[in-house]
């Protein structure tokens, strides 16, 4: 894996995590973000909030083919 595209992945999962705690009103510190996982067209970044327990709330953050941002949605 080249430096660039994992400063990107990282760059990608740090996105996801602060914009699904925004949109959820979560605190980053409680979402948990999983791998980026590329896709046909772009990447996806799962999630969840809190960390762990038996009551937690999954999501999904869209980003397009460049890593640029799309959106976040509960799952």
């Amino acid at each position: 894996m080249s430096t660039s595209r994992a400063i990107n992945e990282q760059a990608m999962r740090d996105t996801c995590k602060n914009s699904a705690a925004m949109a959820f009103g979560e605190r980053s510190k409680h979402v948990l973000v999983l791998p980026v996982e590329r896709v046909d067209d772009g990447y996806l970044v799962y999630g969840q909030y809190p960390e762990d327990g038996p009551d937690v709330t999954t999501f999904t953050c869209k980003f397009n083919e460049k890593g640029i941002f799309r959106h976040v949605r509960r799952n």
